[in-house]
């Protein structure tokens, strides 16, 4: 089998593939922003989905408005760590993705508080 050298061996290399696919993500959720397409999740089922409000909240905190990311999902930032977590996981101590799956889990229960009281 022939050595793959360079931009070759880059390109071939399972850490381009997977920032590939984070990036890839990062695009589909900038498409649907651009494209007013607010949840998929949403549109088909008319609840919100586990991450809804992530996106917003993520532009609030980029601008500095934490008030807004707070009552928009509070989960965003443990949420995008544990998504970065799962894509590189193979990079990081297996402790990560263990943390990366209670993350989830503690999501999945704010959602589920967040239906119970109304929290959009």
């Amino acid at each position: 089998m022939k050595k793959l050298k360079g931009l070759q061996a880059l390109l071939h290399s399972p850490f381009f593939k997977e920032t590939a696919e984070l990036f890839y993500l990062i695009l589909f959720v900038l498409a649907m922003k651009l494209l007013g397409i607010k949840c998929l999740f949403r549109i088909i089922t008319n609840i919100p989905c586990p991450t809804c409000g992530m996106t917003r909240a993520m532009f609030a905190l980029l601008h500095g408005e934490l008030d807004k990311y707070y009552r928009y999902n509070v989960m965003c930032i443990p949420v995008a760590s544990a998504i970065i977590f799962l894509i590189y996981e193979q990079y990081l101590p297996k402790i990560a993705k263990y943390i990366a799956i209670i993350i989830l889990g503690i999501n999945f229960l704010y959602y589920l508080f967040r239906l119970a009281t109304g929290i959009r």
